[in-house]
């Protein structure tokens, strides 16, 4: 019965961090279309990217995993999305380290995403 407990308690966390986590993928992705085809977009979109991460942050807060270890990697991708969220937006040129870490994050964001559920799908 305990198992079943754990089960639900995990199932109930990602049906809460899971709109978090696609926030924090929406908050990239417009950063990310900012950069390429939009550069005076690039500040508002990582101001946005940063008030998301504080969304999440603050969610995670209220909601710790229950599964080991996952709030630590939850937590260090809120920090790299708050930290990305902070940059001053780059000149009108273009800048390819922030093009490389909002590409680093999203990657991240998504197999942390992946790993959530396929794990979870190897235990039930």
């Amino acid at each position: 019965m305990l198992v079943r407990d754990d089960q639900e308690l995990m199932g109930r966390w990602r049906a809460g961090a899971c709109p978090q986590l696609s926030g924090l993928l929406s908050g990239l992705g417009l950063v990310r279309v900012a950069l390429e085809r939009e550069p005076v977009a690039v500040g508002p979109s990582l101001r946005r990217l940063g008030v998301l991460a504080e969304c999440a942050g603050s969610w995670l807060e209220r909601h710790p995993c229950p599964q080991p270890g996952a709030s630590d990697r939850y937590r260090s991708l809120v920090s790299g999305c708050q930290l990305a969220g902070a940059r001053r937006p780059p000149p009108l040129g273009p800048d390819p380290s922030l093009d490389h870490e909002v590409d680093d994050l999203a990657t991240m964001v998504q197999a942390f995403v992946t790993s959530l559920c396929l794990d979870w799908r190897g235990r039930s």
